[in-house]
């Protein structure tokens, strides 16, 4: 109970600042309290998605009382992979042995989160860069240059070029962390 509370406590600030931003935003029409009502809600989708480790992983993890979920989930998939291959299984997987409820619900969790990370990697991820590297240094260009010239780059042009490099920054971030835990694996495995 104190960790669920742990685990929502920064998805309730947010929205304690919210709030006062999207009643500001109905009373004035500025376009800079929009950007940030935009914001928050976008970090809102990203804090609570349960498929990278922020507060949606822990709270579901939490929910259904299994540690390390992700990994537990990769035990699933290895388990089922090393059955239908006939190769000998070492050790029944956690999620096996659990409530039936909590079963279910991290049984449906590994699949829809590895359809997630399939979708993420052979469609989004190289859609998304294609795009990035083509419309970027244009907007990047455009907003340059009205700043040349003394002009406040235009709001839509503004929220394209941050959304963009939040979203690579983000990808570059994951995709890091993998990278990173895949060779420290590399590496205690060759040890």
């Amino acid at each position: 109970r104190q960790r669920m509370v742990v685990n929502v406590a920064g998805a309730y600030f947010q929205l304690l600042f919210l709030l006062p931003l999207i009643l500001l935003s109905l009373v004035h029409d500025w376009p800079v309290l929009r950007y940030f009502v935009i914001v928050i809600n976008l970090n809102f989708l990203m804090t609570l998605n349960p498929f990278f480790k922020f507060d949606g992983y822990w709270i579901l993890s939490d929910l259904i009382g299994v540690p390390n979920l992700r990994q537990r989930t990769n035990e699933l998939i290895t388990y089922y992979v090393r059955k239908w291959r006939g190769k000998p299984v070492e050790k029944r997987p956690f999620l096996l042995d659990i409530k039936p409820v909590e079963k279910t619900v991290a049984c449906v969790y590994t699949v829809v989160v590895n359809l997630f990370f399939a979708f993420y990697f052979f469609y989004f991820l190289p859609k998304f860069l294609i795009s990035f590297f083509m419309d970027f240094p244009g907007l990047f260009v455009q907003v340059l240059d009205s700043v040349a010239v003394g002009y406040l780059p235009d709001f839509a042009t503004l929220r394209v070029l941050f959304g963009q490099l939040t979203v690579f920054a983000l990808s570059a971030f994951f995709l890091y962390m993998m990278g990173k835990s895949w060779w420290q694996r590399i590496k205690k495995a060759s040890v």
